[in-house]
């Protein structure tokens, strides 16, 4: 017999903290840090299993609708690790640097530009081109969906779809890209670290 369809139920809750050990997560752990890692790290291994899962399926149907929410997480992911390096580098007291990050929005241009300039001046030539080349990246994105709206919702606010016309992505490569990204930020967080740390 196959499964009943599932259906709500009024004697069922959506959040519930029992069960398995290894059925529920913990969320609202540690300081401001460890949850910008929290966030940082979840989006991004969600879009990566996503990409994995549809890649493995050799489900065309899946592939062409899991890439919406694999973008927008690796957006997130994006988004969010550039914040979080600005307010953990950035000058100024902690009320400037949210008022710089307010005023970021989620303009992914906005946000890189206000990243670099944490970076020294005097960094070395093969740092410099690992910058422009993520820099390029990044640009890439926000060319697709500046303020992340593109991902979220098929059509704009006045209703006209966002892409009018069929595009092909390859989310192996994608993925590929958005690691290296990953790496940059994670050296780039111990080399701003060591930097301060230096100066103190």
């Amino acid at each position: 017999m196959d499964d009943p369809l599932p259906w709500p139920d009024e004697y069922k809750k959506l959040f519930v903290q029992g069960g398995d050990y290894f059925e529920f997560a913990h969320f609202g752990w540690g300081d401001m840090w460890q949850q910008f890692y929290g966030y940082c790290a979840g989006y991004k291994r969600a879009a990566d299993c996503l990409v994995d899962d549809a890649i493995c399926s050799c489900d065309t149907s899946r592939l062409d609708t899991v890439i919406f929410p694999v973008l927008f997480l690796y957006r997130q992911f994006i988004e969010l690790s550039l914040k979080q390096l600005i307010l953990e580098f950035g000058d100024g007291s902690c009320d400037e640097k949210v008022e710089r990050l307010k005023q970021l929005n989620h303009d992914l241009d906005a946000s890189w530009r206000e990243f670099v300039r944490l970076l020294p001046k005097s960094i070395e030539a093969h740092e410099q081109k690992t910058v422009k080349v993520v820099e390029k990246y990044i640009r890439e994105f926000a060319g697709v969906d500046k303020s992340s709206y593109s991902f979220r919702y098929p059509v704009a606010k006045n209703l006209t779809l966002i892409f009018g016309k069929e595009q092909r992505l390859n989310l192996r490569h994608l993925k590929e890209r958005m690691s290296e990204i990953e790496s940059f930020f994670c050296g780039v967080s111990g080399f701003l670290d060591d930097l301060r740390t230096n100066q103190e």
